[in-house]
């Protein structure tokens, strides 16, 4: 189903997969939307409302890894991101879904894919779970610095959390928010707030890229040890061109920080 490399020269794990290059560009009818449940893989969750249902789990039918799953948020096909009212419910699946998939594998991705720009193949509001068989890099990494990062920065205090820019963006715009004491997404009992703020966040960035804007939701998740868990909200705003690709050092705007 898929391959790992390791490049030697970008010291990064490539992941060659032949059921990802048959992922369908555009699809005429959405097999998310109420009334096609029976064109989509397995069932693994649902949440109710009324007759029919408000949240869907899914397996993915283009997987990434073993256990990769789609998390269909809404029956209505046209809502964006902050127009979903339910989505304290959403975070209340993520939770539920990763503390199940822990169990069997060494790290779980949760992560929404907004806008043309942004990865999504499909327009109805979703987010998906990704189980990896290894520990990305990144999140390796995060285990040593990201404490760090967060006392030599100067974040606005929001409540419960720490809100603003990313001192190293990868794309310009870019928001992290960060429970402000050590936490894990599990323990998290704030999860009303932490969609409040995302919410706020995503109104403030359409503002500043319009409303076309193509966003991805991160979830970096740690278990409240060494490092807390963190949100990051990025706007895929800029395409790179030959320096960055032969460098792989990036050239962005710089945005105003919150303060």
């Amino acid at each position: 189903m898929y391959k790992i490399l390791f490049s030697p020269l970008s010291q990064r794990r490539l992941i060659l997969s032949k059921v990802r290059a048959k992922k369908p560009k555009s699809q005429s009818l959405c097999p998310l939307c109420p009334g096609r449940e029976e064109e989509t893989p397995p069932e693994l969750m649902r949440i109710e409302k009324g007759k029919g249902w408000l949240i869907r789990v899914i397996g993915n039918k283009y997987p990434i890894f073993e256990g990769h799953e789609l998390v269909v948020e809404t029956p209505e096909h046209h809502l964006k991101f902050e127009e979903i009212g339910h989505y304290v419910e959403v975070l209340k699946v993520f939770k539920k879904r990763y503390e199940e998939l822990l169990r069997s594998y060494p790290f779980v991705c949760i992560f929404k894919n907004e806008g043309k720009l942004s990865g999504a193949s499909l327009e109805h509001p979703h987010s998906q779970i990704l189980p990896t068989p290894y520990i990305p890099t990144r999140i390796k990494r995060e285990e040593e610095v990201f404490e760090g990062i967060l006392r030599e920065t100067s974040f606005l205090k929001e409540g419960n959390f720490l809100v603003g820019r990313s001192p190293f963006p990868v794309y310009p715009g870019e928001f992290w928010i960060a429970p402000s004491k050590k936490r894990s997404f599990l323990e998290e009992e704030n999860l009303e707030e932490l969609f409040n703020l995302l919410r706020e966040a995503v109104r403030r960035l359409r503002k500043e890229f319009g409303d076309g804007l193509s966003f991805n939701v991160l979830y970096h998740l740690h278990d409240g040890r060494r490092c807390r868990y963190y949100v990051r909200l990025v706007p895929r705003s800029v395409i790179f061109g030959g320096f960055e690709l032969i460098s792989e050092d990036l050239v962005i705007p710089e945005f105003p920080s919150l303060s």
